[in-house]
């Protein structure tokens, strides 16, 4: 799960946006007209779309004692509580509503908060230009207030809009500004929000433990206020620090607390995220029934949102067709009333005997033509029957088969290591992957297997290349990562060339079949590293098999032995820096294949700063530059060449952006798998 709670979600999933809709600093009211206000907070928030009995009563008593504050009031809580049931467009509505009311009445709190609220709304929709429209409004309605606590919410909410927007610095610099004032904030909510914003910036930073102090204020905060949203919200961004930072008990204490307050308030996007936050630390934690017991309900839980929203589509299409109705009934009325003034005129013309042949002419023509625009009408009727239902049966199958790939997508998701487990034990290293399609045909391996004898552990890293990409190479990838699996856990295989034996062994079965011969296989670098520390320095033995991938370690050339430079293959930066050997797998694939002989295994000592890199064909096969031509391995090897001295998270960065200036309005064609690994 990604790491970035407001791009998209939702870890997401699901780009997800936090929607923080504010109540306001209440205006003072009579007794009566709070304590009814009070009583229709109380529904409007747990049932938006039950609470028409309470609003009328309250708006009933507002007018009568000229508190029209309240109404505006009343049509903001509404709002919010739509707007925690993610009916966005209903939310909206409501907030309109409040903003045109509240816009005929002296500058207020609520006109500051419903303006916010609808910012906020468009942020969920991906609309920025309409959320800033909207803030800046409600930094107008602050100021004209004078309220500062108004101003300072505003400022915080649009340096949260920047965060999700990507702009990071500006969002520092006007959290910045806030902190300069924070002690002038009296609103304990505000102060609570601001902390929750700088845990997200912090966050975006991967400053995980400067993030978890905010959040934990925010936290204390909100339960001082005993605000089960603040509560729920901060509960979830430490947990999702403390997972980050690798501390998966405290990841599922307050993930988990998160969760429960959500699910007894009915905050269905808060049960999502905290959902997928337990799912990512259970499964980190090795608490793998657990953790599919939260993916399922992740799962039932994104269906039920699906729902909700096919269910307001299919609302207002029966209202669209409800107002069709009813025009076509005026219509009718209208034709009924022409055809009445027309029998009075026949029979007027009736009493002209000498125009009455003509009249029966006309009347039987008129007949003749309605007949057969009737017929017409029936036939095409008819037809526009048959589309619609071949239209519905299209739509269908095509929802079906993007949720099926969907699904596939997640089963993907599920056998790709995590980053949290790679840096664990190899903790400087990079994974570029990019799928030419939703699912892809290549993947990435990693078991590590501990030794009873010496207590030492060996790791086992693959990058694979299975037959096909999309859906076909997903189906061939999930058997061939279980053969691996298989073949460690239950054969007990750690060296490279036998666990590529048996693999091949354990695919022929799997593809086995009497009437068709299937083919199907992979490419794949497989590597085992044995770390140790000799006389102080880092080292480590790594042995090597490959099905038709090479691999490739990137070495100080001073540092290369005369054995190496005389029996390997090597090339050499522009300045002898450097110096790139290469070990070549042998030229067959895993899997069935005429003349298949058995794997072999390389091995070579490994000093500390050598760069290791395993990949599979996607990278120099790509199509693009100015001619249209592939990338190629030569050019692949230079580039890995001059960047191997940076750290692997800037190497990564230049691999992407090379990729993406390489390729331009090309396809995408094949997937794409590099790891790096830095001793």
């Amino acid at each position: 799960m990604k790491f970035r709670f407001f791009a998209v979600l939702f870890f997401v999933i699901i780009p997800f946006v936090s929607v923080y809709a504010q109540q306001g600093i209440a205006t003072v009211y009579s007794e009566e007209t709070q304590k009814l206000l009070d009583n229709f907070r109380t529904v409007a928030l747990e049932k938006p779309d039950s609470c028409k009995t309470e609003f009328d009563i309250l708006v009933k008593h507002a007018t009568k004692v000229g508190e029209y504050y309240a109404i505006a009031k009343a049509l903001n809580i509404n709002g919010i509580g739509y707007a925690y049931q993610n009916n966005i467009p209903k939310a909206i509505e409501l907030f309109m509503d409040c903003n045109e009311f509240a816009t005929k009445l002296p500058p207020s709190d609520i006109l500051v908060d419903c303006r916010n609220n609808i910012a906020n709304m468009y942020i969920t929709q991906g609309d920025t230009a309409q959320s800033l429209f909207y803030f800046n409004l409600g930094m107008e309605a602050a100021t004209a207030f004078g309220n500062f606590d108004r101003e300072i919410l505003t400022a915080v909410q649009l340096a949260s809009l920047e965060i999700d927007c990507g702009k990071i610095d500006a969002a520092y610099l006007n959290l910045e500004k806030i902190r300069a004032r924070y002690q002038n904030i009296t609103a304990i909510d505000i102060k609570a929000y601001y902390h929750i914003a700088r845990s997200r910036y912090f966050s975006e930073k991967e400053m995980h433990d400067s993030a978890m102090v905010e959040a934990k204020i925010g936290l204390e905060q909100y339960e001082s206020l005993n605000d089960v949203i603040g509560m729920t919200t901060c509960n979830f961004y430490v947990g999702m620090n403390y997972l980050k930072t690798g501390n998966t008990a405290k990841a599922i204490q307050h993930c988990q607390t998160s969760y429960t307050i959500a699910d007894t308030s009915n905050l269905i996007i808060w049960q999502s995220q905290s959902c997928e936050c337990l799912w990512q630390a259970h499964k980190a934690a090795g608490n793998y029934e657990k953790a599919l017991s939260y993916h399922l309900r992740l799962t039932e839980i994104n269906e039920t949102v699906k729902n909700d929203e096919r269910i307001r589509d299919i609302a207002k299409v029966e209202l669209q067709l409800e107002f069709k109705k009813e025009r076509f009934e005026d219509s009718l009325k209208t034709a009924e009333q022409a055809t009445i003034d027309k029998s009075a005129q026949d029979v007027i013309l009736q009493n002209e005997q000498s125009k009455s042949r003509l009249l029966y002419f006309g009347l039987a023509f008129l007949a003749i033509i309605a007949l057969l625009l009737y017929r017409s009408f029936r036939s095409k009727k008819r037809d526009n029957q048959i589309i619609l239902e071949q239209k519905n049966t299209v739509v269908q199958k095509q929802h079906e088969i993007l949720d099926s790939i969907a699904y596939a997508k997640r089963l993907q998701d599920a056998i790709l290591p995590s980053a949290t487990q790679l840096s664990a034990v190899l903790s400087d290293n990079f994974v570029f992957y990019s799928p030419k399609d939703v699912v892809s045909g290549d993947f990435y391996w990693f078991d590590q297997v501990r030794s009873l004898s010496n207590k030492s552990s060996t790791i086992l890293l693959a990058a694979a290349d299975c037959t096909g990409h999309g859906v076909p190479g997903a189906m061939v990838s999930v058997v061939c990562s279980n053969a691996l699996r298989r073949t460690v856990k239950e054969f007990g295989l750690i060296k490279p060339g036998d666990i590529l034996d048996k693999v091949a062994s354990i695919v022929e079965e799997t593809f086995e079949n009497d009437q068709n011969e299937v083919k199907d296989g992979m490419d794949i670098a497989l590597i085992s590293i044995n770390p140790s520390v000799n006389d102080g320095e880092k080292s480590a033995v790594l042995e090597f098999s490959g099905a038709n991938n090479p691999l490739w370690i990137v070495r100080e050339t001073k540092r290369l032995s005369q054995s190496e430079r005389e029996n390997l293959q090597h090339v050499s930066d522009e300045n002898n820096q450097l110096t790139l050997i290469e070990i070549k797998g042998d030229r067959q694939p895993v899997g069935k294949f005429a003349n298949k002989k058995p794997f072999q295994t390389s091995e070579i000592s490994l000093l500390e700063n050598d760069v290791i890199y395993i990949f599979t064909d996607g990278f120099p096969d790509q199509f693009g530059g100015p001619k249209g031509k592939k990338f190629k391995y030569q050019t692949f090897k230079k580039l890995l060449l001059s960047n191997a001295h940076l750290a692997m998270k800037e190497q990564k960065r230049i691999l992407t952006e090379t990729m993406a200036g390489w390729q331009k309005e090309f396809e995408q064609t094949d997937d794409i798998c590099v790891i790096g690994v830095k001793i």
